[in-house]
């Protein structure tokens, strides 16, 4: 607002700029730490994500499952490795001296899809590290994929050694492992399941999973300034407003953090699954919130228990319109009790890596629950004597994790748009329809 009024002003205290209330601390697990020994980074034994929980059937009763063979085939082949080797990881980041590696991808598909049991699970690990449980794709949905060389992310291996790899059907609890030499570009698993339940019983064993995997936070710093040039006042007051500053918007300096690190970590797309590929949602009509129930579908079975939805707070009035979430007044929760971020730092259009900016899509994710530890807010003064300026300085540590989840999904982004309408007033599809 310009003032017309001629004159001095009298300066007053501002009004308090409050962060927003239902972004990524009102879902967080926040923990502020004086003790700075955490800043090299830190790490936990993840609970979830193993999907280490299985059915066993009554051998007294044998179900005639599959009812009739299926061929599932699983293909492990080298992509393009990230283009910056500090990119975070689900896994620990290795050493600096460590950093030579390839970057393994799997994906897998049977046929035919529809006939696959309950139980059926496809699984990889490589070098005994987290098992990536993989979606099964039908025939269309795995030749989309090929097309577009896609697939799931496993992990990173080395690239002048054999690394072991573990391939497991969890239904018959069958593991195969492959040697996966430096020599080697890719390689196909195939299992086959019989029609026959007699088979089906004889076959099945009880899998053994090892212990969890590590869960790793790299640290980070966030910071904010106040430079002008020196005066009685600005001296006496810019620390103060450093930390004001710092406070006010830290949150969403973290929220952008994440954004772009679940961006470059890999994330499975959720999809169709055995009827197309997991990177188009199969709808004739992909409506917002049937995106976010099936995102938070998959969240729920990858961890084995309740995750974090990530949504661009631009979408937040939409999903609370159409009851699609509801609130405590402390966050939003889906009817499930998933908590939802609405993060003022998460660009809507901003995909993965792989998929680039995505003007047409809303990108969503989901996580598993979110933990933050940080520092004390650190104050730093002094006169720069090029500018002629005096500055003070609010920073804080911080270290983010997600535990072991990551998921995405990419929603058409034409819901705010009205449907077309033609000159006698009604929707131009209904219109040519016909009576």
């Amino acid at each position: 607002m310009v003032s017309t009024c001629p004159g001095p002003r009298v300066e007053v205290p501002g009004p308090r700029i409050r962060p927003a209330r239902f972004g990524l601390f009102s879902a967080a697990e926040v923990e502020t730490v004086e003790d700075g020994t955490w800043e090299w980074g830190i790490q936990y034994r993840s609970q979830a994500c193993d999907a280490n929980v299985y059915s066993w059937p009554r051998p007294c009763t044998p179900a005639p499952l599959p009812v009739q063979p299926v061929t599932i085939t699983v293909e492990l082949f080298i992509g393009l490795a990230v283009s910056d080797d500090d990119t975070p990881r689900l896994e620990c980041s290795p050493p600096q001296d460590q950093r030579d590696y390839r970057t393994l991808y799997a994906a897998a598909k049977a046929d035919p899809c529809w006939a696959l049991p309950p139980s059926t699970r496809i699984q990889v690990s490589a070098n005994g590290g987290h098992l990536v449980t993989l979606p099964i794709l039908g025939p269309k949905g795995a030749d989309e994929e090929e097309k577009e060389g896609a697939g799931h992310w496993v992990a990173a291996i080395a690239r002048d050694c054999a690394s072991r790899l573990v391939i497991r059907e969890v239904g018959l609890g069958v593991e195969k492992y492959v040697d996966f030499g430096p020599d080697m570009d890719a390689v196909a698993v195939t299992f086959e399941l019989s029609p026959d339940p007699e088979v089906w019983l004889r076959e099945r064993r009880k899998v053994l999973d090892g212990p969890p995997g590590w869960v790793c936070g790299d640290p980070f710093w966030v910071y904010a300034s106040a430079a002008c040039s020196p005066g009685a006042d600005f001296v006496k007051d810019a620390e103060p407003l450093a930390r004001r500053r710092m406070e006010t918007g830290e949150q969403r300096a973290v929220e952008e953090w994440l954004w772009r690190t679940m961006r470059e970590s890999h994330p499975i797309p959720v999809g169709g699954e055995c009827s197309g590929s997991f990177r188009r949602m199969p709808w004739p009509a992909a409506r917002l919130e049937v995106c976010l129930s099936r995102l938070e579908a998959a969240l729920m079975q990858t961890l084995g228990g309740v995750g974090v939805l990530h949504v661009p707070s631009v979408v937040a009035m939409r999903l609370a319109s159409l009851g699609s979430i509801w609130t405590d007044l402390s966050g939003w929760y889906t009817p499930l009790g998933t908590p939802v971020v609405f993060g003022v730092g998460y660009d809507a259009t901003l995909g993965p890596v792989d998929q680039g900016v995505t003007p047409d899509q809303m990108v969503m994710y989901g996580t598993g629950p979110v933990t933050i530890r940080r520092g004390p807010i650190n104050l730093f003064e002094g006169f720069d004597r090029i500018t002629n300026e005096f500055a003070a300085i609010a920073e804080r540590a911080y270290a983010v994790t997600t535990d072991c989840a990551l998921l995405y999904a990419a929603c058409p982004n034409d819901w705010c748009q009205s449907e077309p309408v033609d000159d006698e007033g009604e929707p131009a599809e209904l219109a040519a329809a016909g009576p």
